[in-house]
């Protein structure tokens, strides 16, 4: 994948994302599929921070580890994360060349961080899976 394929993909993930984000209610944040699943809320702060890791990555940062974003403590705050971060990206997006795209640091096992090639196939193999939580219709 290169970096024009990244962006384009990058671009309809996110803008997919938010409209699953936009739609969710937010009076349902509490809201699990399942009693050992997390919480609507907790699905949005690991939204926000993929985002970041993105963002990180795009610049040559370490991805794991350091420079989170507090985690958010409601809807609307997972809604603001998530456009804010994505400015982020954007401008990373914007400055990156594919010869500065280095291996970066991710995890390959739950609890297991390993080297990935490079961003762009981390995000492409990580990004929906959470989304698909969230399609999951809440109880009125």
């Amino acid at each position: 994948m290169t970096l024009n394929d990244f962006r384009t993909f990058y671009e309809r993930e996110h803008a997919t994302t938010r409209k699953v984000l936009q739609a969710f209610p937010a009076a349902r944040a509490d809201f699990r599929p399942h009693e050992r699943s997390s919480t609507a809320l907790q699905l949005g702060a690991i939204f926000v921070a993929e985002e970041q890791m993105i963002s990180r990555a795009l610049r040559s940062e370490p991805v794991l580890g350091s420079g989170a974003r507090p985690a958010p403590t409601s809807w609307q705050e997972v809604l603001d994360g998530f456009d804010a971060v994505h400015q982020d990206v954007m401008q990373a997006l914007a400055s990156a060349t594919e010869a500065e795209l280095k291996p970066v640091a991710f995890y390959v096992a739950p609890k297991t961080p390993g080297e990935w090639p490079c961003l762009l196939r981390a995000c492409r193999e990580t990004c929906w899976v959470a989304r698909l939580t969230l399609v999951v219709e809440p109880p009125e």
